[in-house]
């Protein structure tokens, strides 16, 4: 399979991925369950998302295409990085990198230094009503927070949005903005720069749970997950490991 716009190879070898950039020419292509090619004509368009595709330069272990080794409940797995997302927010940048491990999605966030690797879940419609009452609440706050209100996020009693959840508080808040992606990913992501009402939160049996709401309130996914140490992940170039590590230490 090529690329239909410069003809570079294709290899969408994982089971999940439903959209893929060209590392050559920016163009992203879509597979349909057939695996069919409908590419994205809007890629002239000069604010979309893949024409910004020169995403900000961050120190990081990761890089699309890497292989290494991660550690999950006690085990060794092997993982690929197959794609990137990178989200601007009032503390800078944090990317979240999307890992095949044997045959499982994984999203790993990665900021200054600090990894959390999640599984994502939908909210489903039985908790829409609690997850749109929390949005109109929080969104209230941060445009008094943006006002000069002195408003504290962290700590607070978040909302059940699924089956089996934990009671949890919440870490940090804020609005966040979806600036460039790369590689293959689960989803076909949008063409302009998204913003999203982001919760980062964590229960007292150990979970993480970081909540992203879409800016008009209507859509939501949530990520259950937990911490990992520098030492859980051994990737395939270990003088970027040492680097980052180094750097992380200062």
């Amino acid at each position: 399979m090529i690329c239909p716009a410069c003809g570079a190879p294709i290899d969408p070898k994982h089971r999940f991925d439903e959209s893929y950039t060209c590392p050559y020419c920016g163009t992203q292509t879509y597979f349909g369950s057939q695996k069919a090619l409908a590419v994205d004509s809007s890629s002239a368009q000069g604010d979309s998302l893949r024409d910004s595709a020169a995403l900000a330069q961050v120190l990081s272990r990761f890089s699309v295409g890497q292989t290494g080794q991660i550690r999950i409940g006690g085990q060794w797995k092997h993982y690929s990085v197959t794609g990137r997302l990178m989200y601007e927010y009032s503390g800078g940048y944090w990317n979240e990198w999307y890992l095949d491990v044997e045959g499982s999605g994984y999203w790993l966030q990665e900021d200054e230094g600090l990894y959390v690797l999640f599984f994502e879940h939908e909210v489903s419609e039985a908790y829409m009503k609690a997850l749109q009452e929390y949005y109109a609440v929080m969104k209230e706050y941060l445009e008094l927070a943006e006002a000069g209100a002195d408003i504290l996020f962290a700590g607070r009693p978040m909302p059940v949005l699924m089956d089996g959840m934990s009671t949890w508080l919440s870490l940090d808040m804020g609005w966040a903005q979806l600036v460039g992606y790369e590689g293959m990913l689960p989803f076909t992501p949008p063409d302009r720069p998204r913003k999203v009402l982001y919760t980062d939160g964590a229960s007292t049996d150990g979970h993480y749970y970081s909540l992203e709401i879409e800016e008009d309130g209507t859509d939501a996914s949530i990520n259950e997950g937990y911490p990992l140490e520098f030492e859980d992940i051994r990737t395939s170039d270990e003088n970027a490991s040492a680097r980052a590590g180094q750097q992380v230490a200062r």
